[in-house]
């Protein structure tokens, strides 16, 4: 069964207008999956019981049947004019100016009362006479005029009260969600306070860390210049230390030359005597040195003591020893050997002087000799001859 079907029986059912049948199709359509039909029933009953005092008790004007019929699409005869309005005009309907004529029916016999009081009898098991339809229409139209209000104005309001309902909710909902941020704000306004405290303590640990930092930088920017100070003074320390220790070595060094011609002037003055004494000797000869190869102009004599066993080297125009090296005279005997006999060195003049001793058992000498040796001299001779003469 439709909701519609439902409803319009619902409808009739209020007006006990219903037969056995349709009322039992009607019972049993109660539980449909449609609108409850309590609320039909009731918005039905409400427009029933309100329906005899909104109708005004005058006697409708002429022609009025006709013309409301017309609407409903039917045209009834004449005749049947007066039992619909009795139909409409029933106490049931709350009417008190009812017509009182009223045609019976020819088929009165084996009848049924359906519906309830007030429904009329008509034969069991027929369909109610066009008439009984017509003043079912007619009470079914006048039922819409006073229920559609009704129902619009209760579908309007409960579509109101939805509404209502739904921006309740929303408000609810609204409000949740504003109470929500309201505390998801005071939390965040706590974490904000947190913050900017803890913001204020980074602050103040900062301002702490930078004036600590400018006291280190004072205090390293102090301990760098004493520093500077007395990298300054040690320095000039050390320059004054420099300056006396060159002074000093240079003073050695002086004191060094000057033992050096001290020593050159006491080996000549040595050198000078073993001469002079040579001269004197009986058994005196005097040896002529010549220069070398790489010489120059250099020369020198020996004097030769037999008697003493003794030579004095005296060395003229010979250019003074490169660095590291000096010069070294040599004992060449008959058979070609080479025996270191001294070393010396010359002045800037090219002056010179040795005397040394012959040693003995060394057989005949043959040649005397002048090398340029390293410092120290050699044993045996590695340097070119600067002087050399005959025996």
């Amino acid at each position: 069964m439709t909701c519609d079907r439902r409803n319009d029986l619902a409808l009739f059912a209020a007006l006990e207008a219903l037969e056995a049948d349709e009322l039992a199709e009607l019972n049993a359509a109660r539980e449909h999956e449609c609108p409850p039909l309590a609320r039909v029933d009731a918005d039905a009953q409400a427009a029933l019981a309100q329906l005899g005092l909104a109708l005004p008790d005058v006697t409708p004007p002429a022609g009025a049947k006709a013309r409301f019929l017309a609407r409903l699409g039917a045209a009834p005869a004449p005749a049947v004019a007066a039992p619909v309005l009795s139909v409409v005009s029933t106490p049931a309907l709350g009417s008190a100016a009812a017509p009182t004529t009223a045609a019976a029916p020819t088929t009165a016999a084996a009848t049924s009362q359906v519906g309830g009081p007030g429904g009329g009898m008509r034969p069991a098991g027929t369909r109610p006479p066009a008439r009984r339809v017509a003043s079912l229409a007619a009470a079914f139209a006048l039922l819409l005029a006073a229920l559609i209000p009704g129902v619009l104005l209760f579908e309007g309001t409960a579509q109101r009260s939805d509404e209502l309902t739904a921006q309740a909710e929303r408000q609810s909902h609204a409000a949740t969600r504003l109470a929500e941020r309201e505390r998801t704000m005071d939390v965040a306004t706590r974490h904000l306070e947190n913050a900017t405290r803890q913001l204020a303590g980074l602050e103040q640990s900062l301002s702490a860390r930078q004036q600590d930092y400018e006291n280190a930088r004072r205090a390293a920017a102090t301990a760098i210049a004493e520093r500077e100070e007395a990298l300054e003074q040690l320095t000039a320390t050390k320059d004054k230390a420099r300056l006396q220790t060159t002074r000093a070595d240079r003073a050695e060094a002086r004191l060094a030359v000057q033992q050096q011609a001290v020593a050159d002037a006491q080996k000549r003055l040595v050198t000078a005597d073993a001469a002079l004494a040579a001269l004197r000797s009986p058994q005196m000869r005097i040896i002529t040195l010549a220069a070398g190869p790489k010489a120059g102009k250099a020369w020198g004599r020996i004097v030769w003591d037999q008697q003493a066993a003794t030579w004095n080297l005296v060395a003229l125009d010979l250019p003074p020893a490169a660095a590291g090296r000096t010069y070294e005279l040599w004992f060449i005997t008959d058979k070609q050997e080479k025996i270191a006999a001294g070393t010396f060195n010359v002045n800037a003049k090219g002056e010179g002087a040795l005397a040394v001793n012959i040693p003995a058992g060394i057989g005949s000498l043959a040649v005397a000799a002048v090398t340029d040796e390293p410092a120290g001299g050699v044993a045996a001779p590695t340097g070119s001859i600067q002087l050399v003469g005959q025996l």
